[in-house]
């Protein structure tokens, strides 16, 4: 269930961003951060993760989430999904460079949500 709920958080926000400025092109962290911030709302504990997307070497940002990549910016890399989820098994695209724990308890209080 959680994970249906991640999804609609992934595909709402990146609907806005679209709306807002016509394009997903060097959105990811922005992107990403919304969905953290989306998810505390929810109760969901997120991790955001920054690194290189090593088909094009660009500098990367995404959602992990129960060892699944979100990635609601990936079709700026060609990829055909509106969100891409992968298992981290599956991983071959994405160089994980450091991370930073959203916990939604400790977030969500210190936001008064």
């Amino acid at each position: 269930m959680l994970k249906k709920e991640l999804m609609d958080i992934c595909l709402d926000i990146r609907k806005r961003k679209i709306a807002s400025s016509g394009t997903i092109k060097d959105a990811c962290k922005e992107v990403t951060l919304a969905i953290a911030f989306e998810s505390v709302k929810e109760g969901i504990d997120t991790y955001i993760c920054f690194g290189v997307y090593k088909p094009s070497g660009d500098e990367h940002y995404w959602i992990r989430f129960n060892k699944e990549i979100y990635d609601a910016t990936a079709s700026q890399f060609d990829r055909k999904k509106e969100v891409l989820v992968l298992h981290e098994s599956e991983n071959m695209a994405y160089e994980e460079l450091g991370y930073i724990y959203v916990s939604a308890r400790f977030v969500g209080e210190l936001l008064g949500i």
